[in-house]
This record gives C-alpha cells, structure tokens and sequence, in this order.
C-alpha cells in the first residue's frame, strides 16, 4: 500500500483495540444529539452495531509502528458510515476518506452516518454528501 498507514481488522477480544475504539467513542458522545442518551446506553448501541453482520471495523495504525491513529466503522451494503474516529493530530490528511473508499463506501453516493458527531457536519459538502442516519433508533437498544 502506498499510503502511510494499514487498515487491521477490529478484534473485540484484543484489550487494546477494545480500550481504543469504546474510550475514543465514549470521550466523542458528549455531543448532540446523543449527549441526551445516558451513555452505557450509547455504548451498547455501539456494540450492537459493530456486531451487525454486514458491518466491517477496521482500525488505522502506521506502518511499522504499533500505534493506532484512528478507526471507522463501515455498512457497504448500505453504504454506511457507523462511525469513523481519527486522532486529533492526524486529521485532515485523508485517512478517513482513504479508510471508508477501501472498505467499500462509495464517496461519489451519498454516505450514510449512523452516529453523527461536529465532524461530520464539516466534511459534508465539502468532501462528501453526509446524511444522518435516522433509522438508528433507541427504542431498542
């Protein structure tokens, strides 16, 4: 690969995966709108969704390094974006973008975000079409 990082599956039983992606999630969901749901609630939501089948987690690290720098979350068949994290420090470098392009997320279409975050609200337009996901739910969860 000719970009500067590697896309490794998310494994639930490693701790560190486990640590990185629930910790940087529950830091994010202190925003709206989820800053209304109690957040053991927004972390079994998390849960159950990247348990869905039809959903990919992969986890961005360096090459060579044992280092995480970000991780997304993907629903092709939907083309959905679950959710995607990227250290502050290495945002606007396109590893997102590059991340959800090679897990199957067609960026010409309209992208799907099941957690939405100030993030998004960013990009979209500028980059991609953002849609917030509204078949999410909590009724459910």
């Amino acid at each position: 690969m000719s970009r500067f990082f590697n896309l490794i599956k998310f494994d639930p039983g490693n701790e560190s995966h486990k640590h990185f992606v629930y910790d940087s999630f529950r830091r994010s969901i202190n925003v709206w709108p989820f800053c209304f749901v109690p957040a053991e609630e927004m972390m079994n939501r998390l849960k159950k969704e990247l348990a869905t089948p039809g959903t990919e987690t992969r986890i961005a690290t360096p090459h060579g390094m044992d280092s995480f720098i970000g991780w997304y979350s993907t629903r092709p068949a939907e083309n959905a974006c679950v959710y995607g994290f990227t250290k502050y420090s290495q945002r606007r470098q396109g590893i997102c973008l590059v991340a959800l392009d090679e897990m199957g997320v067609d960026l010409d279409s309209p992208v799907y975000v099941k957690f939405w975050t100030p993030a998004c609200a960013r990009v979209s337009g500028r980059k991609l079409e953002l849609i917030f996901d509204t078949r999410l739910g909590f009724d459910d969860a």
